[in-house]
């Protein structure tokens, strides 16, 4: 929450300045850096509203800054707190708090570079002034440059501080707006406001977040239970390291690869659902589909074997990336893999999976409503899967059935098996589905 803050801050910050002005890249950066450096604290109420697929969501977050790191919010299931070092995320149904130790190394941000950045992707058109929660604001149109990804936004900025008072996104079936409320900035708020003490009997589980370590790819292959492959043709780009990521069981690893100043990524997991790659076009490169599409200005090249699956993704012409994917495909190493889909086990009863993380509060909300279908429909077995520790039966469903949000459940009748994904959607058709067997 706190990075997306920042990083809409200086997003706008660069929008304003384009539409206000003629300055060169210089001196918009200087400007922008200027005017940030007045806010030293903010607070106020977020509400966000969400419309897809005409189902509206309203949430009302009270919320706290203060340079150069902490943070505070309060809604209604949760509250987080940060005081640059340490970071507590207290759910309230469960009485319970994450606590985080946050990494020494923080991201630092280039004003100039950012805004530099905004105005290669986006046309920005100032539409005119209004006031939000009493503030004067520019109302400020982007519009992408490239639509293969982004989306318009419309915005209004604070006059005297160059903030967000107010953000609409539109993308298709898809579009929210965020509004500041009762905004104050540099009212002195304490420290004492950023530190965190559990409620009486709260459990508390505490974590460590560690950057990625930069691994050579015999370190790499020494940390995943597949074998990684290593195209022989790369488009003169040199190896630099490796990046292994892990989650829910599954691994992954990312290649990065460098030519004077541009870089190649090529990443390989196992065990992953399929991700939708927007507006791809697919093409059959000696029996293997390549998917190929531009995101954020690069292209991305995705093929996939079984339940093994590569991306390649740079700044290259699409006949490079393909060149890439077929010295990946011809390798023994892809030759090697088994390309069998995901089969599930023999089931004896009907079942019903219920799929949930224990830090989604929509999740929270509906599992009382499952474990009271338990007691109703004893003649279906339910299984509660906790995405965050998937394994068994568990693991298998949610990858051959693409389980990529929470909450969901899959249920295995006699006849069918019915997918339902999110809190609404299961309240309206569970029992429809369980009745129908």
């Amino acid at each position: 929450m706190k990075k997306l803050a920042l990083c809409i801050v200086f997003l706008v910050l660069g929008a304003l300045v384009l539409g206000c002005t003629q300055m060169n890249g210089k001196e918009i950066a200087k400007m922008a850096e200027e005017k940030y450096k007045t806010v030293k604290d903010m607070k106020g109420t977020m509400v966000v509203t969400t419309n897809f697929l005409g189902k509206k969501k309203v949430g009302v977050i009270k919320f706290a800054m203060k340079k150069p790191d902490k943070y505070w919010s309060d809604s209604e299931n949760n509250t987080i707190v940060s005081n640059g070092t340490v970071m507590w995320i207290y759910d309230k149904k469960r009485n319970e708090v994450i606590k985080i130790n946050l990494p020494k190394e923080k991201p630092k941000f280039d004003y100039g570079e950012l805004i530099k950045d905004l105005m290669k992707k986006n046309k920005v058109k100032l539409l005119g002034s209004e006031k939000v929660s009493g503030r004067g604001c520019y109302v400020i149109k982007a519009i992408p440059k490239n639509k293969t990804f982004y989306v318009e936004q419309k915005l209004w900025i604070d006059k005297e501080y160059w903030c967000p008072l107010k953000i609409e996104i539109n993308y298709g079936k898809f579009n929210s707006t965020i509004e500041y409320k009762d905004v104050k900035f540099n009212t002195g708020i304490p420290d004492s406001l950023f530190e965190f003490k559990p409620p009486k009997g709260a459990k508390v589980v505490e974590q460590e977040i560690t950057p990625p370590k930069k691994l050579t790819l015999e370190e790499a292959q020494k940390q995943v239970d597949f074998t990684i492959i290593v195209p022989k043709y790369t488009a003169g780009f040199k190896f630099n390291y490796a990046y292994v990521f892990k989650f829910g069981g599954r691994e992954m690893v990312s290649l990065y690869y460098t030519k004077d100043d541009q870089g190649l990524v090529i990443t390989e997991s196992k065990g992953y659902p399929k991700m939708p790659l927007p507006n791809a076009t697919n093409i059959n490169v000696n029996g293997t589909e390549f998917e190929i599409a531009q995101v954020f200005g690069k292209n991305i090249l995705r093929i996939r074997k079984g339940d093994f699956e590569v991306t390649i993704s740079a700044k290259l012409p699409k006949e490079e990336l393909i060149k890439i994917g077929k010295s990946i495909v011809e390798s023994k190493e892809w030759k090697l893999i088994k390309g069998e889909e995901v089969s599930i086990p023999k089931l004896n009863v009907s079942t019903v999976f219920f799929f949930y993380s224990p830090y989604c509060p929509h999740c929270e909300e509906i599992k009382p409503y499952i474990t009271n279908l338990t007691k109703r429909y004893t003649n279906y077995k339910f299984v509660f899967c906790n995405v965050y520790n998937c394994n068994g039966t568990c693991k298998v469903v949610m990858e051959k059935y693409r389980i990529m949000f929470v909450p969901a459940v899959v249920v295995f009748g006699k006849n069918s098996t019915t997918v339902l994904t999110g809190s609404v959607e299961i309240r309206n058709n569970l029992e429809k589905v369980l009745n129908e067997g």
